[in-house]
Order: structure tokens, then C-alpha cells, then sequence
């Protein structure tokens, strides 16, 4: 089949819905109807990334004038491809183009977990690279920061908390993707999983994941060394043939409870 029908139920009945395929640039809205459900037509040739919101809500940060609408929460630098923020952000930031740095500045991000990521990076067919996000506070969403099939990108410095699903996520769609991220002096706290990822390409070092359910989740971490690991109820959801350390000088991570 090339498209069929689908339904969600348990909604709210009447109540507006958000629809967003691949990217909260695609946006359609619905009605739940009086049973509580929401059909819509879902196309079914390429494999697709759909969320579902109480809220209409994004800032859209890409490579055009005035960073797209960075210039409505930050400053825009075009050489740098810089989006520094200038106040806090009460809902999610997504990147559209690649070689984009947001820098947080130390400013807040919130959102409630009806929202997919706090920062997103979506592939949409378009793999993004050279992306970095620094300095942020990231307080709820489903997810603090999501990558789809990103390369060569930094997550760097930024403190995620009461994400309801993973702290930071690194998810791969296809194959040869979502490789050489470097995910670097991070916190991750009160979330029920703290960093997923499904490549072994990937370095993690020196980031904090404290009180999680699971500190670590998905397939293959990649290097994964000098983390601090502390008051997890589990170490790690699913690992496979996963060395968790590297080669003096580096050496290992630190766990609460080894």
C-alpha cells in the first residue's frame, strides 16, 4: 500500500491535536473526535518520524537570513552560523541546516513531554552535520536533545533534567549514519534514561548521568570513558559487546554502584 489510515485513541475528545511529519516544519492540525480519537492519512513509501502535540510550538533555526527565527530568542551570527540565545525559551528549538551552532548562553529551555525534544536535530532525508549545542539548561520535554541521523556533531556542556523518556538520544535511521558525534561534559539528571545511541562510532567522555532509571540504553555506545555514572537504579538498559573504557591515559568511568 502506498498510504493507509490511522487512528489514535485515548485523546481528548474535541481537543485541537498537532501533527508534525519528520520535522516541526511539517505541521497539520486535527480534532480528536467525541470518542477521543484522531485519524489522519499517514503515506507509507518512506519510513516517517511522527509526533503528535497539545501545543503548537517550535522555533526553527537554519542557515538564512536572521538564522530563520533565531533573531526572535537570540542573536544570529551569519559567519559563524552562530544562534546565541538572549533569553529563556519556553518551548523547543529545532536545527534545519547543518554547520549550525546553538550556544545556550546558560539560558533555560522548557517544554512539557507532549513536545519531542527540547532541541531537535532531524535527518528528514537530510542528514545533518557539523551541528553543535552548548550551554543550555534543558528542563522537561519527552527528550532533552535528539539527533536523527546527525554526523560529525557536539553536544557540549549543556544540563538536561526530568526529561520523561532519554536524556540525550542519537538515533539512527538508516545505515552508515549517526556516526562521529562527540558528546562531551553534559548532565543528565532525573530522567528514566539518561543517553541512548545505536552506532560505535560516537565518543562520550566526561558527562554526569545522575538518578536515572537506566543511565544507558540502545545497542552500541561507541567510546563511552571518564563519564560519571551516579544513583542509577540500573546501570544500562541494553548493551551488546560494549568495552566501557578506552586506552590509558583515558581509562574508565565512574560508577556509583560498580
Amino acid at each position: 500500500a502506498q498510504a493507509t489510515e490511522l487512528a489514535l485513541s485515548g485523546l481528548v475528545p474535541g481537543l485541537e491535536y498537532h501533527l508534525y511529519m519528520d520535522s516541526l516544519e511539517n505541521h497539520t492540525t486535527g480534532f480528536a473526535d467525541e470518542a477521543g480519537t484522531l485519524a489522519w492519512t499517514q503515506d507509507l513509501v518512506e519510513s516517517h518520524l511522527i509526533f503528535i502535540q497539545t501545543v503548537p510550538s517550535t522555533y526553527l533555526i537554519a542557515d538564512e537570513e536572521n538564522g530563520k527565527e533565531c533573531t526572535q530568542i537570540g542573536d544570529w551570527d551569519a559567519g559563524s552560523k552562530t544562534c546565541t540565545l538572549t533569553t529563556d525559551v519556553p518551548t523547543a528549538i529545532e536545527i534545519q541546516s547543518s554547520g549550525i551552532t546553538l550556544d545556550g548562553a546558560g539560558h533555560t529551555m522548557s517544554g512539557s513531554s507532549s513536545l519531542t525534544a527540547g532541541v531537535n536535530i532531524p535527518s528528514a532525508g537530510n542528514t545533518k552535520t557539523n551541528v553543535t549545542v552548548k550551554n543550555l539548561i534543558i528542563d522537561g520535554f519527552k527528550n532533552g536533545i535528539y539527533l536523527a541521523d546527525a554526523k560529525d556533531c557536539e553536544i557540549r556542556g549543556n544540563t538536561i533534567m526530568n526529561a520523561s523518556n532519554n536524556g540525550i538520544q542519537l538515533f539512527a535511521k538508516g545505515k552508515d549514519v549517526a556516526v562521529d558525534n562527540i558528546v562531551t561534559g553534559n548532565q543528565i539528571l532525573n530522567s528514566p534514561y539518561g543517553i541512548y545511541a545505536m552506532r560505535d562510532a560516537n565518543i562520550f567522555q566526561r558527562n554526569t548521568v545522575r538518578n536515572t532509571t537506566y543511565a544507558l540504553d540502545g545497542n552500541i555506545l561507541g567510546s563511552f570513558h571518564n563519564n560519571n555514572l551516579i544513583g542509577n537504579q540500573y546501570l544500562a538498559n541494553s548493551l551488546k559487546g560494549q568495552t566501557l573504557s578506552a586506552g590509558l591515559p583515558f581509562g574508565g568511568n565512574y560508577w556509583s554502584s560498580f
